[in-house]
């Protein structure tokens, strides 16, 4: 039996055996409330510019590498829509 996670950490919920693999403790499945899902909402891909014009040059609002689709990449900004880094991302 593992020992109990540091307080404030996020408990494991996969665990490795004794065969090399891994075993899913629990699965936990929840309803989004209202104000979760407008954070999450989609938007409407418009704009048919990849970029910002130079010397700028990011991912331009509503297209299709707009930033709120989510992390691109490992050195991108954490997504500005559920704020966690690519591993993470929603």
């Amino acid at each position: 039996m593992s020992a109990a996670p540091p307080a404030g950490a996020r408990p494991r919920l996969v665990e490795p055996n004794s065969s090399g693999g891994k075993r899913i403790k629990e699965v936990r499945f929840g309803l989004l409330s209202t104000d979760e899902m407008e954070k999450l909402a989609e938007f409407e891909c418009d704009n048919r510019e990849l970029y910002t014009p130079a010397p700028d040059r990011r991912p331009a609002t509503n297209g299709c590498l707009d930033p709120r689709l989510g992390a691109a990449s490992k050195t991108s900004p954490p997504c500005p829509t559920c704020g966690k880094k690519i591993d993470q991302c929603a």
